[in-house]
């Protein structure tokens, strides 16, 4: 009869699950064998747990406070990351990029580097947030939109996204807005077109009130006269 040997045996399993729609969860590996051998299920080991993080984010700009931004030589964006399900006091790093958000490419700077900004971070609870801040020339991005897609990462590993462009909250609008004057004979009035570009639907008609008081500031009085002259 041969001798039994004595030793050490490791059994690796490999999981291999969808991840779609498992974001926001902790999945854990359990070990069963029934009859004579060991059994381990203890859920609350940390080396049995895969952790499935989620971002969501708001992004807005610093001066206006809302998703519209005016485009000139010096734009701040604010993007106020959320995340759920880290491990807490474990270092993360979370990178944030500006895209235009019809074409999805990356925006770059006068050099051709992508406009994009990192931070890392160590997390005293599984929830919480974190801010990043873009700062950089918006002088020619008038009549566009742009948005901010955001990847988080922990040990130099892609664990986490973000880069749902049609998310209105990650949305930046630059309006652009262009004039056509006329002249109409019969009446000796000018009459302006305005051509409104890249707006935040909701806040359309807030710009149009803007717009006829200022026309009413500077023309007012002028048409008032004509009025009463052609009676």
């Amino acid at each position: 009869m041969e001798k039994e040997k004595k030793g050490a045996a490791c059994l690796s399993v490999l999981i291999v699950c969808l991840s779609l729609g498992l974001q926001y969860a902790d999945l854990v590996a359990a070990s069963e064998r029934l009859g004579e051998h060991l059994v381990y299920q203890d859920v609350s080991d940390e080396a049995q747990i895969r952790h499935m993080p989620r971002l969501s984010t708001t992004v807005y700009d610093e001066d206006t406070g809302i998703h519209i931004s005016q485009a000139d030589s010096d734009v701040t964006i604010i993007d106020e990351v959320r995340y759920e399900n880290l491990v807490p006091k474990r270092e993360y790093t979370l990178r944030g990029v500006l895209i235009d958000r019809d074409t999805k490419k990356v925006k770059t700077d006068s050099k051709g580097n992508d406009i994009a900004v990192q931070a890392e971070f160590i997390p005293a609870k599984a929830e919480g947030s974190v801010e990043l801040g873009l700062r950089f020339d918006g002088s020619g991005y008038a009549g566009e939109t742009l948005a901010v897609y955001e990847e988080l990462l922990c040990n130099g590993k892609r664990i986490a996204g973000h880069e749902s462009s049609e998310d209105p909250e990650k949305a930046i609008y630059f309006p652009k807005i262009t004039t056509v004057v006329s002249n109409q004979k019969t009446r000796e009035k000018s009459i302006s077109a305005y051509h409104l570009k890249a707006l935040e639907p909701g806040n359309i008609l807030r710009i149009l009130l803007c717009i006829y008081v200022f026309l009413f500031m500077i023309c007012g009085r002028k048409l008032v006269r004509l009025e009463l002259r052609d009676r």
